[in-house]
C-alpha cells in the first residue's frame, strides 16, 4: 500500500511538474510573437480559464452528474 501512495504521488508531481513547465515555455513563445496588446488579451483569458478548471478539478463535475432530479 505504501508503495503504491508513493508511486501515486510521484507520478502526479510529475505530471503537476510538466503541465507548468509547458504553459511556462509556451507563454515565453507567445511573449515573443505576439504584440503586447495581443499577449494581454491572451494572459486575460487564460485567467478565466485557469478559473473555470478549478470547478472542474475539485469534482464540480462529478457533483453534477450524482445530483438527484435533474
Amino acid at each position: 500500500m505504501k508503495n503504491k501512495v508513493f508511486t501515486g504521488f510521484f507520478w502526479k508531481f510529475n505530471e503537476q511538474i510538466s503541465s507548468q513547465l509547458v504553459t511556462f515555455i509556451i507563454s515565453i513563445i507567445l511573449a515573443r510573437l505576439l504584440t503586447p496588446k495581443d499577449y494581454g488579451i491572451v494572459a486575460l483569458i487564460n485567467v478565466f480559464i485557469s478559473i473555470a478548471d478549478v470547478f472542474v478539478t475539485s469534482g464540480f463535475g462529478a457533483a453534477l452528474i450524482q445530483k438527484k432530479g435533474c
